[in-house]
């Protein structure tokens, strides 16, 4: 899918300020232009060709439907520019767009506004609050469509293509989210009003069985099962893995503890990825009381602040493997112990 200026250059920022170190980018290229004045954006277009104020500029608004639409009109002005010239001046039409007709957000202005809530929201600078601001009127202009006679899929198409965020992706996420703090209406209105646009997978299934454990508990272990097996036979993240560990604890069945870690092992791909599996064992260290592996988890915590390599030889993988090991053997010698008695 082919991104909107406006979310390649997000997606551009994003990445440059979430690894927080120098990148080959030019500054205009990831400048924040919120902060920068009215004036001194206008006096920005002026140095680069384009000679508006803010009386010609709503005169052009008027004209228009999206700041895309008005730099249409500038570039057929500008014929000889170069593309990056025309990105440097759309950017600036965008942010004017935004603060001097806030009653006419464009789709893009929208979907802005829901990017920068979800990269805050996962740095953990907001709560769930700034995204349901964000996010309700893109959902608005989904069901207007549909209203209208569009396919679902087409029409959030039109948001994800303006988005700088894998929008699925962060939707399962922000669901599981919800449900972690116990927002579970919250969570179940939003996963109804976005089910149309996620496939019958893993995720879903992990999401669907979290919603009915209660009503419908066999039924929930039984899609429990289901997703834990599909992902075992596919390649899904170490993240899905940790997911389904931390799920363990209502669904109650420890003879999935085995297949989880054992398939998180395997889909480690980086040090994020082992670090992850590593918050997987400490879990299930303190979970299943298993005391005497603590001082193996916290001597590995210590060894995974260093970045190690995802291979089976690496030092660091080989202790979690065999800790992993450990944590299922006592897992077993406890449930051995308990049928016992």
């Amino acid at each position: 899918m082919e991104l909107g200026t406006k979310a390649l250059y997000n997606a551009l920022k994003f990445r440059t300020l979430e690894h927080n170190e120098p990148a080959k980018v030019l500054s205009w290229q990831i400048a924040d232009l919120r902060e920068v004045t009215l004036d001194a954006l206008f006096q920005d277009l002026n140095k680069l060709g384009c000679n508006l104020d803010k009386q010609t500029f709503l005169v052009y608004a008027e004209e228009c439907d999206s700041p895309e639409d008005m730099v249409e009109i500038v570039s057929s002005a500008q014929e000889e520019e170069e593309p990056e010239l025309l990105d440097r001046i759309y950017l600036i039409l965008f942010e004017l767009w935004r603060r001097l007709i806030p009653e006419r957000p464009s789709i893009s202005i929208l979907c802005d506004e829901l990017d920068r809530a979800i990269f805050s929201y996962d740095l953990g600078h907001e709560d769930a609050e700034i995204v349901w601001d964000a996010l309700e009127p893109v959902l608005e202009i989904v069901q207007l469509s549909v209203d209208q006679g569009m396919n679902v899929q087409e029409a959030f198409g039109a948001i994800e293509a303006n988005c700088a965020h894998d929008l699925r992706r962060f939707f399962t996420d922000f669901i599981l989210d919800l449900l972690d703090s116990r927002s579970i209406q919250d969570a179940e209105d939003l996963f109804n009003r976005l089910k149309p646009l996620f496939d019958k997978n893993p995720w879903t299934w992990l999401i669907e069985a979290r919603f009915i454990i209660k009503q419908k508990p066999i039924e929930a272990k039984a899609l429990f099962r289901k997703a834990v097996t599909a992902a075992k036979e596919g390649s899904y993240p170490t993240a899905f893995f940790a997911e389904a560990a931390q799920a363990l604890r209502w669904i109650e069945d420890d003879t999935l503890l085995v297949p989880i870690l054992d398939s998180a092992f395997r889909s480690i791909q980086s040090h994020e990825d082992g670090c992850t599996y590593l918050e997987i064992l400490s879990d299930a260290v303190s979970f299943y009381d298993l005391d005497s592996l603590e001082n193996e988890v916290q001597e590995l915590v210590k060894k995974a602040e260093k970045p190690f390599k995802p291979v089976a030889n690496d030092p660091v993988m080989v202790k979690l493997h065999a800790l992993a090991q450990a944590i299922k053997a006592g897992v077993e010698r406890n449930q051995s112990q308990e049928a016992s008695t």
